[in-house]
């Protein structure tokens, strides 16, 4: 840890303590702060480790150019935008994150048309010096660098999907919950009518919380569900929101919070229940004390949902992108500062999703004709890459976990550790983790720095001053990530694939031999595919792509950096097949020569180390090499003298259960 520490010395003191060998059983207090609309490239695309803006397996747009270059827009600095405007850095205006907005910006899959969907500040983005506060947090535990938020759009039904696994139908209508119909519409929001996690906690016995203000952003989503939404016509002084408004707006508020308490005291116990748990609020500024009490107390329940105001929510409309970190700030020096509660606890950093601001990370969709996932023909998501950070004892080491999670994650995570079931769809539970891998409960590591003597005050109020769109620079440069690597944590995927032609059809055959499912994309350059095919494979798949041109160019990318490159055509000089040896990690390639005229085959490393090779294979041989890769990381490229528009690309990492290093 560094000297200077932005985290709470109460943290600092309790992370020096050992951290005994546990199990899921021991996380008894789960901590959710979903604060808003950021994406993951906008805040740690130059992070050292993490899938940023040094992407090796980053995709190209439909007119081949590289990712991060969004219609001749690359990503560019906020700190060096409001330098040339004369602006605040941390006072960004907000970007469209509609749902037909978002959907345009994904582009069917290609990922490749952010900038006349959003605006070329959507490409803004921020690093360590900007956010010295979360850059710490993700250095000291654990980042999620495959997070996405659960649909292509904004605020309320992402955050549907983290309070219930699942967003359905706007009450009595057939219209899917994809807008935020319910936080913006008219009051009087009938409510969902489906379950609850909060719900399904209290009827497995468990206690459950909402910390939140008078001003709450309309983000506590279980006000807009059916038995919330009784209590609060049962009080009988309209929705929270217009009763809040009032309360804010007065010069003396005390009579109408009087009026409140005493309705409220009228209620039956379970509506009261309903009410102390979900819809009561604290003053402004007040939720951080709320939550610092009820820990000094004992009174943490089993799971915190912590709702910010506008004003610490960071989103780009009201907020800055510190204030929420100074939620945070509380929250763990509250843990802190009570060892044997911090002990005990995991607390989740996301963002409900991404505003308008750019991922180069295309997300998994479900393949065509999955139910329950699409509406009007486009996929509802996952959505784009949103930051997560998890914060615990077991969690600490500045890892990266690269597993493919959503909002559904958390909810997952709950139902391993309270025995619960939520209605999240089968595709979902398919494609998503439960973040259970993003701790290591048999060996947690503590620091072996000791904790500073001197801490720096923790992330800055927000000024006052003009919202602002960053303009573009005149000379545009690529940003450069961070150099060096940080731990990974172990993954449950074993991707490989292979792809051998047939007359003008390619024969791709994906591969997983991992314990979870593995999400592939297809891209085809030329007139192959439509848009990009999505398939999830635990096991094995097959895909015949046809080629109109003499020609076919391929990519297939998957999970933690799997790439497969199939370039060719009619008249290709071999065949490439081959597999992956986990054990020994150990990539092992065979080459066929189906012509009638010797091959010259050459293996170039284009990462990670190692000798070029030359094998020269008379025809009708096949010819088997072995590449080693101590690290599991390995990036090769096959060609043959003479053919230059033949070529295999084969990229990833070899998993053996253990953890590892990032690429």
């Amino acid at each position: 840890m560094p000297a200077g520490s932005s985290l709470p010395p109460s943290l600092l003191r309790a992370l020096a303590r050992p951290v005994p060998q546990g199990s899921l059983a021991d996380v008894e207090h789960v901590v959710f702060v979903m604060l808003e609309n950021r994406s993951f490239d906008h805040y740690f695309g130059r992070m050292r480790g993490v899938r940023g803006f040094g992407d090796r397996n980053a995709v190209s747009t439909r007119a081949w150019r590289p990712i991060f270059e969004q219609d001749g827009v690359l990503p560019f600095s906020v700190r060096e935008a409001a330098e040339r405007a004369g602006a605040d850095p941390m006072l960004l205006d907000t970007h469209d994150h509609t749902w037909l907005g978002t959907q345009n910006a994904w582009a069917m899959g290609w990922n490749d048309a952010w900038v006349p969907s959003k605006g070329p500040g959507s490409m803004a983005y921020y690093d360590r010096r900007d956010l010295p506060f979360h850059y710490e947090l993700a250095d000291t535990f654990t980042i999620c660098d495959a997070y996405h938020c659960s649909l292509l759009t904004s605020t309320t039904p992402n955050r549907n999907y983290h309070v219930s696994g699942y967003t359905g139908y706007e009450p009595g209508t057939r219209q899917r919950a994809l807008d935020n119909v319910a936080s913006e519409g008219a009051e009087g929001h009938p409510g969902y009518d489906w379950v609850t996690v909060p719900e399904l906690l209290t009827r497995a016995g468990h206690t459950w919380q909402v910390y939140q203000e008078w001003d709450n952003y309309e983000c506590n989503n279980l006000e807009f569900f059916r038995p919330f939404a009784a209590v609060m016509d049962r009080i009988g002084l309209g929705s929270m929101r217009s009763f809040y408004e009032k309360v804010r707006a007065a010069e003396d508020p005390a009579p109408l919070l009087a009026e409140l308490a005493e309705r409220v005291a009228a209620l039956e116990p379970a509506d009261r229940d309903l009410y102390d748990r979900a819809l009561r609020r604290a003053p402004a500024g007040g939720l951080g004390e709320w939550f610092a009490a009820d820990v000094a107390a004992g009174r943490l329940p089993a799971v915190s949902y912590v709702v910010p105001s506008l004003a610490d929510s960071e989103h780009p409309e009201g907020s800055s992108a510190v204030e929420g970190g100074r939620v945070v700030h509380k929250l763990l020096d509250a843990l802190g500062s009570h060892s044997e509660v911090w002990a005990r606890t995991a607390l989740f950093v996301t963002y409900d999703e991404n505003d308008g601001f750019f991922d180069h990370v295309p997300p998994p969709v479900p393949p065509d004709g999955t139910p329950e996932e699409f509406v009007g023909g486009r996929p509802m998501g996952l959505g784009v890459r949103v930051p997560m950070i998890v914060v615990s004892p077991w969690s600490v080491g500045g890892n990266v976990c690269s597993e493919t999670f959503d909002h559904t994650s958390t909810v997952r995570f709950l139902e391993r550790r309270f025995g619960i079931t939520a209605p999240i769809g089968e595709w979902r539970r398919r494609v998503a983790g439960d973040l259970t891998s993003a701790f290591d409960f048999a060996t947690p590591t503590t620091p072996t720095t000791p904790p500073p003597v001197e801490t720096v005050a923790g992330p800055r109020p927000s000024p006052a001053g003009n919202r602002w769109y960053p303009q573009v620079p005149a000379e545009q440069r690529m940003p450069a990530q961070e150099p060096g690597a940080k731990p990974a944590r172990a993954l449950p995927y074993q991707p490989d694939a292979e792809a051998v032609v047939r007359g003008r059809s390619v024969e791709i055959a994906m591969r997983n031999s991992g314990a979870a499912s593995a999400h592939f994309i297809l891209y085809g350059h030329l007139g192959e595919v439509a848009k990009p095919m999505h398939f999830d494979v635990l096991g094995a798949a097959e895909e015949v792509v046809y080629f109109p041109c003499p020609s076919y160019d391929l990519v297939l990318v998957g999970p933690n950096g799997f790439r497969r490159e199939f370039r060719g055509g009619t008249a290709d000089p071999v065949e490439v097949t081959g597999a992956i040896d986990a054990a020994a990690r150990t990539v092992v390639i065979a080459v066929a020569n189906r012509g009638a005229f010797p091959a010259e085959v050459s293996v170039t490393p284009l990462a990670y180390g190692g000798a070029a090779r030359t094998v020269r294979i008379a025809p009708g041989d096949t010819a088997r090499l072995e590449w080693h890769a101590p690290t599991g990381w390995y990036d090769l490229m096959i060609g043959v003298a003479g053919h230059d528009g033949f070529a295999r690309r084969l990229m990833g990492h070899i998993e053996n259960g253990r953890p590892s290093v990032t690429g």
